[in-house]
């Protein structure tokens, strides 16, 4: 049964697609340690994507619906869920100093605004 577990239209549009990521992909993706995990599916419930489902040796993030929320990592009592960075995707600028140097770098790199 699907469950539209959030009021967002983008989220619930989202949630229909078979890869939700591949619509804007996530800085960062769940990662699920099976030998901490304790199989009790509360990150099931929990996640919005539907991205985890029960495997055989515990919870597993199926790959694609992860959108990098992070909502599945506070309620894993057996603390068992990190956040780590997407390969595929470079991290965002910490600062607006930093966001303004690399836009600076992209607009000298295509020459914009010559």
């Amino acid at each position: 049964m699907l469950l539209l577990t959030c009021c967002c239209p983008s989220l619930r549009f989202a949630k229909l697609l078979p890869r939700p990521a591949a619509l804007n992909p996530p800085h960062y993706q769940s990662r699920i340690d099976p030998e901490r995990c304790a199989a009790c599916g509360t990150c099931i419930e929990r996640c919005p994507m539907d991205a985890i489902r029960q495997g055989d040796a515990g919870a597993e993030a199926i790959d694609g619906r992860c959108i990098g929320c992070g909502l599945c990592v506070p309620t894993c009592p057996a603390q068992a869920i990190s956040m780590v960075p997407n390969p595929d995707k470079k991290a965002p600028p910490r600062t607006m100093a930093d966001m303004f140097r690399q836009v600076g770098e992209e607009r000298r790199k295509f020459k914009l605004g010559q």
